[in-house]
This record gives structure tokens, C-alpha cells and sequence, in this order.
């Protein structure tokens, strides 16, 4: 599921990329999120994972390789295919 993230969230991917330095966040860490994904599958204990609007965008854009060419799957198309998946393997 996909829902507009509460005030005061910043972006998981921000915060990964940008991390700490010396304790303190690095300011680009900071960047407020936009949306959270929230995963329904119960081994992952119901994760939600929060992103900006840039780096939601760049987590569903795919580079163009030798065989295929570059293509945007959105995070919900993502989420309704997992769901398949888990339904598929009893997840």
C-alpha cells in the first residue's frame, strides 16, 4: 500500500546515500518524504519504507541495457506484482 507520508518523515534512500558525518545527518539526509510503501507481507514484519518524490522516481526507472530499453515501473504496479508473488508462494 501507498500513502502520502506524515510530516516530519525524512527519505529512507536520502538517508542511506548521505548518512551521517561525525553524528550528525548530512543535510541532503534530510529531505522530507513524500510517500510511504507499506509492505503487507508478514515475514518483513509490515516495513514501511519512506522516499522523496526524486528518489521514489529513481527506485522505479530502469536504465536501458544491451537487451532492453529503459523503462518506469511505479511503485504501485511493484506492490501489485509482489502481491501475486506472495500469494503465489504462501507468503
Amino acid at each position: 500500500m501507498i500513502t502520502k507520508s506524515d510530516p516530519g518523515i525524512w527519505c529512507d534512500y536520502c538517508k542511506l546515500l548521505w548518512g551521517k558525518a561525525k553524528g550528525t545527518w548530512h543535510p541532503k539526509a534530510t529531505t522530507p518524504a513524500t510517500v510511504t510503501v507499506h509492505s503487507t507481507n508478514p515475514k518483513s514484519n509490515v516495513t514501511k519504507r519512506h522516499y522523496c518524490n526524486e528518489c521514489a522516481l529513481e527506485v522505479t526507472t530502469f536504465s536501458a541495457t544491451t537487451t532492453t530499453p529503459a523503462y518506469r515501473w511505479g511503485l504501485s504496479d511493484q506492490l501489485v506484482a509482489m502481491q501475486i508473488t506472495q500469494l503465489e508462494i504462501g507468503a
